[in-house]
């Protein structure tokens, strides 16, 4: 029913003039199937559904209140676990309890996708001992990722709400941003109560993020999601500095936006210097891993490169006991790891958000670009914007293909229009000379002599039976009467 919802024309509900309250029975149903299940799978038809309802602009309204009634449930669900246990602690929650939790942040995550979410998880609580912003509640849950005691019962869990809890912030700052970069185009005031308060909850963030990534010793999928989570943080605070210094083409209007935003300027710091090796190593770990699968020998590292560190990857296990679906999976798995986690680094690093200050400025690129060309075309494509001149030519290139594109569109244009022209000219020419063609007269043939038979006959003086009668006297007898029929005949058919 949730897929079959998907291609449901909502037009026609207007088209046919049919009652709305028919497809509010239906969102009713959908919102019963999202709050009910916890399958991601029936989550996942279900966004797609709430999502697709609000592309109608007749039914957008009704959508968003179905989805303001979910998030409220689920806000309080949130509120009342983190009134019964701290959410900023790993370990204090029984197996139960950090299932239900994990339940909740990963509905909240599924509804931070849909639409705008910053109202709802700004406003104040309204549940007893919990009045803070739900925002708060999701950042200091990332926390709980910081591995300081290995609980195999119940890791498994705890990453997983942690990893919910991150999704969740992350679509947060998404928006957030979003609405930042709409109030400096449009050159709305933005408080610095406002930006402090965004100021301290990217900090915040960023530093639980941190932690959760630096507590662990192996790339488990949290370690690398947490990595990732930096990233994206980074980037899209970059993305509202370049709309502040964008240029315009005018430099006192860029210079006056400029100064009206200074106050912007903390949320455009850049990841301290202290954290490149921390990122080293994990790019380290999964170049490795995907090596190995594929049996590839790295480079060995420049001489003011750090030493490869043999013990931290003795531990690997052996894939000899995995079948040939199994390697390949896993190949595939190690790969698209690495590849996410490069074009992560790259994008930050494009951004001027890490590996641009410090001692150990540009670290990080270097030891990325070591093994470009040995781990399949995927990453290679991905690390060459890391070279700045294939970065150029990347750019110059897609902007000579668009000037090239326009300039042999008009090109084509002219030459279309002249043999338009050329062909009607043509046209007319060759009627014309086929007409010269059909009405020119043959050569005239010699005159005959003065007083001869044919000289009469073109002068219509001989009378054609006296012709027939007396014959020719040049020609003689009857058989120059035959000739003369048949040279009559002969001039008659020419």
């Amino acid at each position: 029913m949730l897929r079959l919802e998907h291609w449901l024309n909502l037009d026609t509900f207007q088209q046919l003039r049919q009652d709305s309250s028919t497809y509010n029975r239906l969102l009713d149903e959908i919102c019963t199937q999202f709050g009910r299940h916890v399958d991601r799978g029936v989550l996942t038809e279900a966004t797609a559904a709430l999502l697709h309802a609000r592309k109608c602009d007749e039914l957008t309204e009704a959508a968003d209140e179905k989805i303001s009634e979910l998030w409220e449930g689920l806000v309080n669900n949130l509120r009342h676990l983190d009134k019964t246990a701290e959410l900023g602690a790993r370990g204090n929650l029984d197996e139960h309890a950090i299932a239900e939790l994990g339940h909740v942040l990963l509905k909240m995550s599924k509804l931070a996708s849909i639409a705008g979410c910053v109202e709802v998880l700004e406003a104040d609580g309204q549940v007893d001992g919990s009045a803070v912003p739900a925002i708060e509640i999701l950042v200091r849950t990332v926390v709980r990722g910081k591995l300081d005691i290995v609980d195999e019962a119940l890791d498994d869990l705890e990453d997983e709400a942690v990893s919910f809890a991150i999704k969740c912030c992350q679509f947060y700052f998404l928006w957030k941003v979003r609405s930042l970069i709409s109030a400096v185009q449009n050159g709305a005031v933005i408080t610095a109560a406002e930006v402090q308060h965004i100021n301290d909850l990217r900090k915040t963030y960023q530093t639980n993020l941190i932690w959760t990534l630096s507590s662990r010793g192996t790339n488990d999928d949290l370690r690398l999601f947490a990595t990732g989570g930096l990233c994206d943080l980074l980037i899209v605070f970059a993305r509202l500095k370049e709309v502040v210094d964008q240029d315009t083409g005018d430099a006192t209007s860029k210079r006056k936006r400029q100064q009206q935003y200074a106050g912007l300027e903390p949320l455009f710091e850049p990841v301290s210097p202290n954290l490149i090796n921390e990122l080293i190593e994990i790019y380290d770990a999964a170049e490795r891993a995907y090596a190995r699968c594929i049996k590839k020998t790295l480079n060995e590292p420049a001489e003011d490169e750090d030493p490869i560190d043999d013990e931290a990857f003795s531990d690997d296990e052996n894939d000899d006991d995995l079948s040939p679906v199994e390697k390949k999976a896993k190949e595939l798995k190690t790969e698209r790891a690495l590849c996410e986690l490069a074009a992560k680094f790259v994008l930050a690093i494009l951004a001027k958000m890490i590996d641009r200050v410090g001692p150990q400025a540009g670290k990080l690129k270097k030891r990325m670009l070591r093994n470009r060309n040995k781990l399949g075309t995927n990453l290679q494509r991905t690390l060459e914007c890391l070279d700045e001149r294939k970065l150029r030519e990347l750019r110059e290139g897609t902007t000579a293909r668009g000037a090239k594109k326009a300039m042999a569109a008009k090109e084509k244009g002219k030459a279309k229009a002249a043999n338009d022209k050329g062909k009607k000219v043509l046209s007319e020419e060759i009627v014309v000379d086929g007409d010269d063609e059909d009405e020119a007269e043959p050569e005239p043939e010699p005159e005959p002599e003065e007083g001869t038979v044919e000289d009469l006959r073109r002068r219509e003086l001989l009378d054609e039976e006296n012709e027939d009668e007396n014959g020719d006297d040049d020609d003689g007898g009857g058989g120059g009467g035959d000739k003369m029929d048949e040279d009559e005949e002969s001039i008659l058919g020419d």
